[in-house]
């Protein structure tokens, strides 16, 4: 992932002000349902390091976040463990030897908005991704894949941003 969680979380929790369609709990609260892999190192690195990031903007921001680790290991346990899930949003950390195009299905049919920190993933049909373009943050909206997914961002969100059609 080329940028940091600190900034991955700052940069989405601003993005997820931009959608119209987000429905938040009582008290501004989202449950942030983050797909990780255990037995891939790097999956639970970023998962850590993005719950932490998100748990320490409490306080700062207009959400209060509450992180639901989603450990799967095979397409099957995710279909199953996303669905039982009760989140307002998913975040995919780098994971292995499954198809993201199975996970930007399942949230369409759920109605749950996607983000990750791995751009080729936006790419593969999830909503919402950082990448770094000239030594900047940049933020990466598939719009089809958003749409479908429920959200509705404003369009001052979608002039800032690199749009994938």
């Amino acid at each position: 992932m080329p940028v940091p969680a600190k900034l991955q979380a700052a940069l989405f929790a601003k993005i997820l002000t931009f959608d119209r369609e987000l429905k938040v709990r009582e008290n501004n609260r989202l449950v942030i349902g983050i797909v990780y892999q255990e037995q891939v190192r790097a999956s639970s690195k970023a998962k850590e390091a993005f719950m932490k990031a998100l748990t320490e903007l409490n306080g700062n921001q207009i959400f209060v976040f509450h992180c639901m680790p989603i450990n799967i290991g095979t397409e099957t346990e995710l279909t199953e463990q996303i669905a039982q899930c009760d989140v307002d949003v998913i975040y995919i950390a780098p994971i292995r030897a499954i198809d993201i195009r199975i996970i930007s299905q399942l949230s369409q049919k759920l109605q749950k908005l996607t983000l990750t920190g791995v751009p080729k993933y936006v790419k593969q049909g999830l909503a919402a991704g950082i990448d770094i373009h000239a030594g900047k943050p940049q933020i990466l909206i598939n719009l089809p894949a958003a749409r479908a997914q429920g959200a509705n961002f404003r369009s001052q969100l979608l002039k800032m941003t690199t749009v994938i059609q």
